[in-house]
C-alpha cells in the first residue's frame, strides 16, 4: 500500500457524537506520496492530526466531511438546519448587527439594518453574540460593555467595565 493511505490519528484529540462530522476525506491527491517523501527527506516527523496543538510536521488534515456520505458539513447543515425545523428560528438574511440594547444591565434586543433600514429586533429569552473574534469584542463594545476608558473615548455610556478586546495575541 502506498504511503497515503493509512492515516493515524489522537482520538483523544477529538470528541465523539454531535451533529457536525469530523473526518478525513476517503480520496488523496497522487501528490500526496510524493510530498511525504520531501517531508521525510527534510528530517520532518509526521504528526497525528493537527487538532491536538502541535503544529510541527506533516500530516492529514481532519475536515468537515459526513463520513457516510461524503458530502461536506457545515455549521449550516450540522446546526442551522436542526435549528430551523426544531425552533422558531429565523435568519435575516444581508442584515448586520449595529448594537445590543440594555435595559439596565439586562440585553432587551438588537440594532440591526438591512438594505438602509434600521430597526429592532426584540429579545423573547436572551441575546447571544457570536460574531467572530473581532466582531464580537467590537459589538459589545458599541453597546457599553468594554474598558470604560476606551468607551469614553468615543461618547458611548458604559453599561458593563470590562477588558474587552484587549487581550489580542
Amino acid at each position: 500500500m502506498g504511503v497515503n493511505v493509512n492515516i493515524s490519528y489522537d482520538q483523544a484529540a477529538y470528541g465523539s457524537g454531535g451533529p457536525l462530522h469530523v473526518t478525513y476525506s476517503n480520496y488523496y491527491q497522487p501528490m500526496n506520496s510524493g510530498l511525504i517523501r520531501g517531508f521525510r527527506a527534510l528530517n520532518f516527523s509526521a504528526q497525528t492530526g493537527f487538532s491536538s496543538g502541535r503544529m510541527d510536521g506533516y500530516g492529514y488534515l481532519a475536515v468537515a466531511i459526513n463520513p457516510d456520505t461524503q458530502i461536506k458539513d457545515s455549521s449550516e447543515t450540522a446546526f442551522l438546519s436542526q435549528a430551523y425545523n426544531a425552533t422558531s428560528f429565523r435568519v435575516y438574511q444581508n442584515t448586520i448587527a449595529q448594537k445590543i440594547l440594555f435595559e439596565g444591565k439586562i440585553a432587551t434586543g438588537v440594532l440591526v439594518e438591512t438594505a438602509g433600514l434600521t430597526y429592532t429586533l426584540e429579545a423573547t429569552k436572551e441575546v447571544i453574540v457570536a460574531a467572530g473574534v473581532t466582531r464580537s469584542p467590537q459589538m459589545l463594545m458599541v453597546s457599553g460593555i468594554g474598558p470604560q476608558e476606551i468607551l469614553a473615548q468615543h461618547n458611548i455610556p458604559v453599561i458593563v467595565n470590562r477588558p474587552v478586546g484587549q487581550n489580542w495575541q
